[in-house]
């Protein structure tokens, strides 16, 4: 295994384990793939990924949920179930999101260890026997920590520091930057997360929120296999938001923080006017200085009814229950789960 590939264990919550207290091998193990318009990658990801899954464990299934996507991403999954046994498809009635697409699969998934992977091979499948080994350890979660992104510009690294470094503040737990999806779980904290039932899901602060004990890898993501990035600056953006409102109530506090600030300053500026009138007189200039008052105050007022504005639709789509998900069909479970011969 080269260095562009080999993770490293650079952090964990858990105890120091001997060779007596480690876990023995899975029973059975599921992979989770969320797929959006990932059509040239499905051959190349399963070529790379079920070499080194299936020498891991006796039962495994690789779950792929096809998130609405517009390319032969669909078909192509649903083909490749006719000659891999292992091969479980999801697909969704339309995109809902990575984070909807991942939550099905881990609805679907009965491995004892569950593992979440993109499809692009920016998650070397070569990885997963070091993560494997880690929750044998004792580890409940082993979350990939990203070394660096290339192919990210400084300004999106920079928001993503300033973001983390946001929540890490306003957060009641810890949330590790560079955290990916890249992670690989024990049964019953994918039982957890799944009792989770909220519609507007930010993953990655779901995985933080449950805890459990963690383990944290270095890897550096490979090159993308084919096809061009999903992820563009504004769906980054309105997702950053999300994590912010889905588990902090700082915002609304802050700026009743700033209301209180900027009453208190009004007080004792008009104090001010009113003892300079009735000593000096009535001075007519300083309509520049109320103009530019009344703009800046207009400003902070609509901010903070559209911060109470955002809110308020998390909860409008909180109190519609609508489903987080519909599935379109589902190819390769009435097969149930696939057992190997060791």
């Amino acid at each position: 295994m080269d260095d562009t590939s080999a993770g490293r264990c650079v952090a964990a919550n858990t105890n120091q384990f001997d060779e007596q207290t480690l876990r023995p091998a899975p029973d059975s193990l599921s992979i989770i793939i969320p797929f959006y318009n990932e059509a040239e990658c499905v051959d190349l990801l399963l070529d790379a990924l079920l070499p080194v899954v299936r020498p891991l464990c006796d039962t495994i299934e690789v779950i792929c949920v096809d998130d609405g996507s517009s390319d032969k991403t669909g078909p192509f999954l649903l083909n490749r179930c006719n000659d891999i046994p292992e091969l479980r498809v999801i697909r969704l009635s339309r995109n809902f999101g990575q984070d909807a697409a991942i939550t099905a699969g881990l609805a679907h998934s009965s491995g004892q260890v569950v593992c979440i992977m993109d499809a692009d091979l920016q998650h070397p499948p070569t990885l997963l026997p070091d993560m494997l080994n880690a929750w044998r350890e004792g580890s409940d979660m082993v979350c990939m920590i990203r070394k660096h992104r290339n192919d990210e510009t400084p300004f999106v690294r920079s928001a993503k520091s300033v973001f983390y470094w946001i929540m890490q503040r306003i957060c009641s737990f810890e949330m590790v930057q560079s955290a990916a999806h890249f992670r690989l779980m024990d049964r019953k904290a994918c039982d957890a997360l799944l009792c989770l039932t909220e519609r507007s899901r930010y993953q990655a602060g779901l995985y933080q929120w449950i805890g459990f004990p963690t383990t944290y890898m270095e890897y550096t993501p490979d090159q993308r296999a084919a096809g061009s990035t999903k992820w563009l600056l504004l769906p980054m953006l309105n997702r950053a938001l999300r994590g912010i409102i889905s588990f902090s109530s700082a915002p609304l506090r802050i700026w009743s923080f700033t209301g209180a600030t900027i009453a208190c300053m009004a007080f004792f500026y008009g104090f001010y006017i009113v003892v300079k009138t009735l000593i000096f007189g009535i001075d007519f200039p300083g309509f520049a200085t109320l103009a530019t008052l009344i703009l800046f105050f207009s400003g902070v007022i609509l901010l903070s009814i559209g911060m109470i504005g955002e809110y308020l639709a998390g909860l409008f789509e909180e109190v519609k229950q609508r489903p987080l998900y519909l599935i379109y069909e589902t190819r390769g479970f009435e097969q149930g789960t696939t057992e190997r011969n060791s």
